[in-house]
């Protein structure tokens, strides 16, 4: 996988998640592009072993994922986590997983670039997911995406989909509208649960 100009840039924020990470990579590693992409992990200061697990995989693939350490939690100052790692990324494309969620389809990728590529109309697209709860070992559906074309506003009041499906156009740290922000923030919300 080269990343020398990226078209997809995976973002994955993650904090004390040393029992979910290594799943998280290995889900992006296992894609299949005609395309190169980048990783971004930014690890928030965490306090178990996320950092140096991250670590591991930046030696093992020098260049292709890219780190952020940081020496403070950035979330308790009260700054925003996504806009940190969106300014830095270089592809066309977004794609979100956080270190708790992981990708199993090897076609992700490449399915929803396809679709963004022959679609310039649409700024977004996601897919359904699969909800894995550990205490019980149950699995869902977590939700059903609607089976028509929405507004990002629209989207606000909705529990469409979970964040690690989120694949959208990088319009640039400046031309993001903060309804965007707002959006993935909230859908942010809605994935992380105290079952997980």
């Amino acid at each position: 996988m080269n990343n020398s100009n990226p078209i997809v840039s995976i973002c994955c924020i993650t904090y004390n998640q040393e029992n979910f990470i290594r799943d998280a990579i290995e889900g992006f590693l296992i894609q299949k592009t005609s395309f190169p992409i980048e990783i971004i992990i930014h690890d928030d200061f965490s306090n178990d072993n996320t950092a140096n697990i991250i670590r591991e995989y930046v030696d093992k693939y020098p260049g292709l994922i890219k780190p952020i350490y940081q020496k403070k939690n950035q979330y308790s100052l009260g700054r925003k986590i996504f806009p940190i790692v969106f300014s830095i990324a270089k592809g066309k494309y977004i794609a979100i997983c956080e270190g708790d969620d992981f990708w199993t389809d090897p076609d992700k990728l490449q399915r929803q670039t396809d679709f963004l590529e022959a679609h310039p109309e649409y700024i977004m697209v996601a897919e359904n997911a699969i909800y894995h709860n550990l205490k019980n070992d149950t699995k869902k559906m977590f939700s059903e995406l609607p089976e028509r074309d929405v507004d990002i506003l629209e989207l606000l009041g909705e529990r469409p989909f979970a964040t690690a499906s989120v694949f959208f156009r990088n319009l640039g740290e400046k031309l993001i509208p903060e309804e965007m922000y707002r959006g993935i923030l909230f859908f942010g919300a809605i994935c992380q649960s105290s079952e997980k």
